[in-house]
């Protein structure tokens, strides 16, 4: 390297040089040794300085003009920074071989110098002492680089952490419309079952009959307000326990389940236990875990095309342990092994319009009274649900 080359630096250049914090503090004389390695270029606004991918054998320092680092990615073009006089672009050429991470395109005409590798090297076997203060610029700026991915990583993650929160929240508003859609829709269908009784009975002159018929759609909107307070309060009111002739209260609803014209051409048997007399609970509640056992079973034979649809409701007392159990069993095809040991804590449904909360539901209620619900199938076809309500305890 002549000396020439080494007085070749001008007053502009070493202010420029000197800001770059790549080689700022370094001698005159050496950054005089590094312009002399420089060439000059002069880029047109959008011109690129460097393409992602392409090899690494050169470091650019911005004379003047603008240049910005893009990347690109499955959410289209990122701007990572800009940067202007006196700043480097892809310093990491001088110690990384490896292909450039992102693109340099000038933002407006732009002046830059280019400082190759191998000059870089040459320099280097003169002044040994440029390696050590490069190389730990380089490390500082790296470190500082990391610590701002880092904190940037951190506030992404806490936004993803809210996003995430809101579309939990939402898909759980989403899954209290499905269970309240659900649980208003069996009153309604409850309401119409009534009325359509009732309706019958006045074309046939049977007035004592249609004005119980219709007391019971006046009792059914008694509950779906009641369902509602319920939902404002979001616990479940006492109010709503009664204490009634449990056999009464199944046979009734059964009575009521066997005029509905889509469960026709079901037989029905029954086997109560007389010593099963007065308890505790909510008769709405019960009303849709009944309605809903025999649909289900129901549609679940209909499906199978089973010969001679059964569905059979049983009552019995245990003192010991101080429990009715009310049972309910079919003739069908039975519950698919694989949701047999989840269908009551998760969303499932054999049906192709089903949703899955009906069951859901069934669970809910009987929790609400202190009771538990199981099922199994049976032998050589079929399946039985059987619900343990508690003698004494109150809902939970």
């Amino acid at each position: 390297m002549s000396e020439a080359k080494c007085q070749s630096l001008t007053e502009t250049t070493r202010v420029i040089l000197e800001k770059t914090k790549v080689f700022s503090g370094l001698t005159s004389e050496v950054l005089s040794a590094l312009r002399s390695g420089m060439q000059t270029k002069l880029l047109s606004k959008g011109e690129k300085v460097y393409r992602e991918g392409e090899s690494s054998e050169s470091i650019f320092i911005v004379r003047s003009g603008l240049v910005t680092i893009l990347r690109e990615s499955e959410a289209g073009t990122l701007e990572l920074e800009s940067r202007g006089p006196g700043d480097v672009v892809g310093e990491s050429a001088l110690i990384d071989v490896a292909p450039r991470y992102a693109t340099a395109v000038c933002k407006t005409d732009t002046r830059v110098f280019e400082l190759s590798r191998k000059e870089f090297f040459a320099v280097m076997t003169i002044y040994p002492q440029v390696a050590q203060h490069v190389l730990g610029v380089l490390s500082s700026k790296m470190r500082d680089s990391e610590m701002r991915r880092l904190r940037e990583l951190e506030t992404r993650t806490i936004e993803l952490q809210r996003c995430l929160t809101d579309h939990q929240r939402l898909a759980i508003k989403g899954e209290m419309a499905s269970e309240v859609a659900h649980t208003l829709t069996n009153f309604i269908q409850a309401l119409g079952g009534f009325l359509d009784l009732a309706e019958r009975d006045v074309a046939e002159n049977r007035w004592d009959q249609a004005v119980r018929h219709l007391q019971e759609v006046r009792q059914c909107f008694e509950h779906v307000r009641l369902y509602a307070e319920s939902l404002l309060y979001s616990e479940h009111p006492s109010r709503l326990m009664q204490t009634l002739d449990f056999n009464e209260f199944v046979a009734g609803q059964l009575a009521f389940i066997r005029q509905q014209k889509k469960l026709a051409g079901i037989e029905y048997k029954t086997d109560f236990d007389p010593s099963v007399s007065s308890l505790s609970f909510d008769p709405s509640g019960l009303q849709q875990v009944i309605y809903t056992l025999v649909v289900n079973a129901a549609e679940a034979m209909k499906s199978a095309s089973v010969a001679n649809p059964l569905i059979r409701l049983t009552t019995r007392m245990n003192h010991e342990a101080g429990i009715v159990q009310f049972t309910l069993s079919d003739n069908g095809p039975g519950v698919e092994r694989s949701i047999l040991d989840r269908m009551f804590q998760q969303r499932v449904s054999t049906k192709k319009t089903g949703h899955g909360f009906g069951l859901m539901n069934i669970a809910r209620i009987v929790a609400q009274h202190g009771g538990t619900v199981a099922v199994r199938n049976l032998a050589p076809q079929g399946a039985e649900f059987s619900i343990s309500l508690p003698l004494q305890k109150g809902p939970s």
